[in-house]
């Protein structure tokens, strides 16, 4: 079973979830894309690419908050900026 998360204290990402927890003996969570917004739900760093993966790395404890887990557990990750008009 996949469990889809969405972090209370995060604003709400259009079209996905925050997190997704697949339960198999063990409890791996795998993060989905993620919009670089601020808590009011506005982008963070329109013109800016660099500032959006800063928003968008600064929500990863947050979300893994969500599903009961920290950075501590976490052994690998990455980020990337989609350019203008991407998944629109």
């Amino acid at each position: 079973m996949i469990q889809h998360v969405t972090a209370s204290r995060l604003c709400p990402p259009p079209r996905h979830s925050h997190v997704r927890v697949a339960e198999a003996g063990t409890q791996p969570a795998f993060r989905a894309g993620s919009v670089p917004c601020d808590a009011g739900g506005n982008l963070v760093g329109a013109d800016a690419p660099v500032r959006r993966a800063g928003q968008v790395s600064a929500h990863l404890p947050e979300r893994l908050r969500a599903v009961g887990s920290d950075p501590a557990q976490v052994p690998a990750t990455g980020a990337g900026a989609a350019g203008e008009g991407h998944g629109a």
